[in-house]
């Protein structure tokens, strides 16, 4: 099944696959052009439209512009701040070459439902909340270089929060916020996108926190590609029992994806600064381990990969490192798990055509934006983030 947007003056409401409901067939027809997405609505069912945001006027509704609008706070998420605990989340045994048994430790934020109720009080909330009112538990997996208190995570949780979900902001290594302690210094190895072992143990362990009620995962752009891997795994019981997987924006092609971002001046100087921040630290804390004097005179992002898988993985090759957790070659066919995939046709980084291009599935909704860049769609002046309604629909199975 195939959901396409289109401004709220053009659309007919029809029936279609928004909600996490299992056994409904894919279309196989999927037509991405412009025009797809403002003519009526197709008769045969397969596939369908619905009502988006007008798109802001110009600049607005630009990739760029969105990019820059996903790092402007919005008002109103002070429940993520005050109404949170930290945990320190098991991962399982340490997959990284050499770690010699170690154990993998990943910080998370968890935010219970009740928390919205006591917004403007002092009180303290834990994760130890028993009886306490919850629609069910969302964790949210950041991209990369991003964390658990990117506006995109503040923004939706809190969203999540007031529609009385519990949420946990799970970071993947070598990720978080700094202020009480840097996450780098949790694990010895680095982080690598293949590392979805650890990622499935800490989920899990996080789904324990409400045994019994429904568990959703969302990612976003490269957590957005884990969640589908996770979504993937089902069929051999390694999903970490998840009842339904939102991906926004998901990397499929990371190798492509790297390549644009190359060719994004701005995106270019975002990611490598980070990249490069989040290295200086890691040998800081692991001077006999590591050092990326190397890697700091690149700059791009592709001869970095290659300058640091040579040096401290077993990958021959970028290429090779890129494919190992590429979401490519049918592998949408082994999802067992209700997934909905939230993508806009200008995302900068994430071709629609990658989007496009996954096998279909029973379990598989697309729905497809006409504005909204990389994980973005938000309206402004005034700033709105409109990506947290839509997920709050498909959460809720709203038609």
């Amino acid at each position: 099944m195939t959901i396409y947007y289109r401004p709220e003056k053009h659309a007919d409401r029809v029936e279609g696959g928004g909600k996490f409901a299992s056994g409904r067939q894919a279309s196989g027809r999927i037509d991405n052009s412009d025009q797809a997405l403002h003519t009526p609505a197709q008769q045969d069912g397969e596939n369908s439209y619905r009502a988006s945001p007008p798109a802001p006027a110009f600049p607005v509704a630009m990739p760029l512009v969105q990019a820059m609008l996903t790092t402007r706070r919005p008002a109103g998420v002070e429940v993520m701040d005050r109404h949170t605990g930290a945990l320190l989340v098991d991962g399982g045994a340490d997959e990284w070459p050499g770690a010699q048994g170690a154990t993998v430790k990943l910080l998370a934020y968890y935010t219970p439902a009740s928390a919205h109720s006591t917004v403007n009080t002092t009180v303290t909330t834990t994760v130890s909340e028993p009886g306490h009112a919850s629609r069910g538990l969302v964790i949210l997996l950041h991209g990369w270089e991003g964390c658990s208190h990117a506006i995109f995570n503040l923004t939706l949780g809190s969203a999540l929060v007031r529609a009385g979900y519990d949420v946990a902001r799970l970071n993947l290594r070598d990720h978080g916020p700094t202020a009480r302690i840097d996450p780098v210094y949790l694990n010895e190895g680095l982080f690598l996108g293949t590392l979805l072992g650890e990622v499935r143990r800490a989920v899990a362990n996080l789904a324990a926190l409400r045994p019994g009620g429904p568990v959703y995962l969302v990612g976003a752009s490269l957590g957005g590609n884990y969640a589908l891997r996770l979504a993937s795994q089902a069929a051999d019981g390694a999903h970490a029992g998840l009842d339904g997987v939102i991906a926004v924006s998901p990397v499929v092609d990371p190798a492509r994806s790297i390549d644009l971002i190359d060719t994004n001046y701005a995106f270019r100087r975002f990611f490598r600064a980070r990249w490069i921040s989040t290295l200086q630290r890691k040998a800081a804390a692991f001077p006999q381990r590591y050092n990326f004097d190397g890697i700091e005179r690149l700059s791009r992002i592709r001869p970095m990969t290659e300058w640091l898988v040579r040096r401290y993985t077993t990958f021959a090759s970028a290429d090779a490192y890129f494919g190992s957790y590429a979401y490519l070659d049918g592998a949408s066919r082994a999802l067992t798990t209700p997934t909905t995939l939230l993508a806009a046709v200008d995302d900068p980084v994430i071709p629609i055509e990658d989007i496009n291009g996954l096998a279909d599935s029973p379990w598989l909704t697309r729905r497809i934006l006409g504005w909204g860049g990389h994980a973005g769609l938000i309206e402004w002046p005034p700033l709105r983030h409109r990506m947290p309604d839509l997920v709050l629909d498909i959460l809720s199975g709203a038609a």
